[in-house]
């Protein structure tokens, strides 16, 4: 494989917290090019295998609606996220109590798990809030 030397400018506190957490085994050159490769990973358009068609329509409609929302794919979080969902698909966004407390939401439930296992949505847990990282579709597949 051959590289391609890129270059970047960074804050010193970042700098010095990267040497950090490198392993010892790893260059920032290293660090910084794994890093680069998730970030593609995490914005390259959806791959599906068939189309959207494989999915629930539920999940599908929310689908479309991520989709709006983040004008084409990209991140929204779930606080703004969830009550458009619900209204679009018609699934509540409360949660169902169980006996072991509270349960999952038919939004998670009928809406998110589809998206998540195929591939389309990434839930990102931060400390203090949740995110999705909504992928747009790939042009082979076709329009959602």
């Amino acid at each position: 494989m051959s590289t391609t030397p890129i270059t970047a400018r960074v804050d010193e506190d970042l700098a010095a917290t990267l040497d950090d957490v490198i392993p010892e085994h790893m260059t920032r050159s290293e660090a910084v090019a794994a890093a680069v490769e998730r970030f593609i990973e995490a914005t390259e358009p959806a791959d599906l295998d068939g189309d959207l068609d494989e999915l629930p329509d539920t999940a599908r409609r929310g689908y479309r609606e991520l989709l709006d929302l983040t004008n084409g794919g990209g991140r929204i979080d779930k606080l703004a996220a969830d009550p458009a969902l619900a209204e679009a698909t018609s699934k509540s966004k409360a949660k169902a109590e169980t006996n072991q407390g509270p349960g999952r939401s038919a939004l998670e439930v009928a809406v998110l798990n589809p998206l998540v296992n195929a591939g389309l949505v990434d839930v990102i847990q931060g400390i203090d809030h949740v995110a999705y990282h909504v992928r747009p579709l790939s042009p082979e597949v076709g329009s959602a």
